[in-house]
């Protein structure tokens, strides 16, 4: 599986043999980046925000900029984590997904220590 992630609100997932389209999520906001857990089946965090100019142009929207937790197969939001004050343009889970990295317009990037049980990681209720 891949990804496409798109400022139009939208994620499609597709399949990597066939470049079928298997799912199409709908999000609150703008989307540029998302990343599929290495090792977690259905387990995939997008994040993104308004453009830049929007930002400095309109008052503060909540959840704007969140990194969002989703279980693809059951389209249920898990959890989120609150780290930049701007667009966020890249995540990445490293090789055995214990690791996240996000980086974004604000100037900052931020290593989350997940671990090997995402269960236990805080944002989760």
């Amino acid at each position: 599986m891949f990804t496409i992630c798109c400022s139009g609100k939208k994620i499609f997932i597709l399949g990597a043999k066939t470049l079928q389209i298997l799912k199409k999520i709908s999000t609150e906001f703008p989307v540029h980046c998302c990343a599929i857990h290495p090792t977690i089946p259905n387990l995939m965090v997008y994040a993104g925000g308004m453009d830049t100019k929007a930002v400095t142009q309109t008052m503060h929207v909540e959840n704007t900029f969140k990194l969002f937790f989703i279980d693809i197969a059951q389209d249920v939001k898990l959890g989120n984590i609150q780290a930049h004050v701007g667009p966020v343009h890249g995540i990445m889970f490293n090789s055995n997904g214990e690791d996240l990295i996000s980086c974004s317009e604000d100037s900052t990037t931020f290593l989350f220590k997940i671990g090997k049980n995402l269960k236990n990681y805080a944002f989760l209720k």
